[in-house]
């Protein structure tokens, strides 16, 4: 019953957290704009998206969330929005709570330890709060690091099977499943290897069952290619996502330094248990949260899987040594309170947050035509969810991440950096060569050029002067767009 409670709980406050307006980031729109495609399409999968012809879903859409798309699409059908947020976070709050339910032996331990990494780690704790993918695929990892710890094969290849069909990111329970038949191999362990054909089985079957497949493996692959390049595409560098680039060792330490430190304690633990009382299922474990953490030095992403296997390890340290555990954490209590409290502040204040309000996007929008086929540039690839959310009839140049656009058209996605510092000489020609009839941008050299350019017309000017909406004038002998006015 407690456990029940507190998981409601936890979910309200998630979905209180989720409707401040700090909370708010664009990536939420995209789910709900391909949500709504969904519904206009009436199917239960995309097969094309005509908003995003360059980068080719106008003629084929390959959705690498397909399940976590699937299992929101109903609460739209019968909720609409607020009934996709809840669900979402949903998920959320079951990762919270998951240890508790996972380590029956020891709940309000297993619940103590992830209340408390997730404390130290407030980044994790607000990624954890958005309507992101990754959260249905943290959850669904963690169940099946809890199948490998209690030995059920069945369930380890079932979680492996709905982890291959929610996220693009298959080289994890990879990873655990070869590291189980590897030791079995190794310490001659025949037992646990049976865990790990379960995981493979299921991920394979997953990779298969996939509608999208074998575009699946492909998106895969590409976005696994976007952690691992960063170093060898210089030119585009200025345009990769911020959550993909290394943190400055400063900053690394400042983020995580007091939860790694913590787990390298649990590590030495299992070292000095493991002379004693060799397990594949520990190692395995331990060995894939090792493998994330140190992934976590080139893609702080990798901390949002490597955190709950984190719990697994604490616990298990608990179970050995308390004392030890218990100076440990106190360390790590100690620790968290410089930054916890820190983000605490921006709970109680206006919020700071990067993405522009959607109704200053929506207002802007208004004074663009309702006319299909109608192409707008924007200057941000994080504006992209805002057009497909508000104004679907429109095409976008670019979503999700900016690097699909340099995978598909390297010409186009290399021409974005100069033309968005100034240093194209007629950068409405470029413009044109997008097939962009009108821009949408932020405040930079382009707006400059633009306001002084016999090709261009300012529209609107946001309120908060944030974005500026451009028309460009048609070239000679075109066929000229409809006029702006506000709908």
């Amino acid at each position: 019953a407690f456990g029940l409670i507190g998981l409601l709980a936890t979910w309200w406050v998630f979905f209180q957290l989720a409707q401040r307006p700090d909370s708010f980031e664009a990536d939420r729109l995209y789910h709900l704009a391909l949500l709504k495609e969904m519904l206009r399409q009436e199917v239960w999968f995309l097969r094309s998206w005509a908003a995003v012809p360059l980068l080719g879903w106008d003629q084929y859409f390959s959705d690498k969330e397909f399940l976590y798309h699937f299992l929101l699409l109903w609460p739209l059908r019968w909720g609409g929005e607020a009934a996709v947020l809840a669900t979402g976070l949903f998920f959320s709050s079951c990762v919270l709570w998951a240890p508790y339910f996972l380590l029956p032996r020891a709940r309000a331990l297993a619940f103590g330890l992830s209340l408390l990494l997730l404390a130290a780690c407030p980044i994790f704790f607000f990624r954890l709060t958005l309507l992101r993918p990754h959260v249905l695929a943290i959850l669904l990892f963690t169940l099946l690091a809890a199948a490998v710890w209690h030995r059920k094969p069945f369930w380890c290849g079932l979680c492996a099977l709905l982890f291959a069909l929610a996220y693009h990111a298959f080289y994890l329970p990879l990873l655990l499943g070869g590291l189980l038949l590897g030791l079995s191999l190794l310490q001659k362990e025949k037992r646990i290897a049976r865990e790990g054909w379960a995981i493979w089985g299921g991920l394979a079957a997953g990779i298969l069952l996939n509608p999208y497949f074998p575009s699946n493996l492909v998106r895969s692959f590409q976005t696994l290619a976007i952690a691992l390049q960063l170093q060898r595409l210089e030119k585009f560098q200025l345009r990769f996502g911020l959550e993909l680039q290394p943190l400055a060792p400063a900053s690394y330490a400042w983020a995580f330094g007091g939860i790694l430190l913590v787990f390298l304690f649990s590590v030495f633990i299992w070292a000095r248990h493991w002379r004693k009382n060799f397990s594949g299922r520990e190692a395995a474990l331990f060995l894939t949260a090792g493998a994330l953490w140190v992934a976590s030095l080139r893609s702080p992403r990798a901390v949002e899987f490597a955190l709950p296997l984190t719990v697994f390890c604490l616990w298990f340290a608990w179970e050995q040594k308390k004392r030890a555990a218990v100076v440990m954490l106190a360390c790590l209590a100690l620790f968290l309170s410089h930054d916890f409290f820190a983000y605490a502040k921006t709970l109680r204040g206006p919020g700071t947050h990067s993405s522009p309000p959607p109704a200053v996007v929506e207002e802007l929008l208004a004074f663009v035509p309702e006319q299909k086929g109608l192409r707008v540039f924007h200057s941000n690839w994080g504006l992209g969810p805002y057009l497909l959310y508000f104004r679907p009839e429109l095409e976008i140049i670019e979503v999700l991440d900016p690097t699909y656009l340099l995978l598909r058209d390297p010409e186009k996605a290399l021409l974005l950096t100069p033309l968005l510092e100034g240093r194209i000489q007629d950068p409405v020609d470029t413009l044109r060569k997008f097939g962009a009839h009108y821009v949408l941008t932020e405040p930079g050299p382009l707006v400059g050029q633009l306001l002084h350019h016999k090709g261009a017309e300012l529209v609107k000017v946001a309120r908060d002067r944030y974005l500026h909406l451009f028309r460009l004038l048609p070239a000679p002998g075109a066929a000229p767009p409809a006029a702006p006015q506000a709908r």
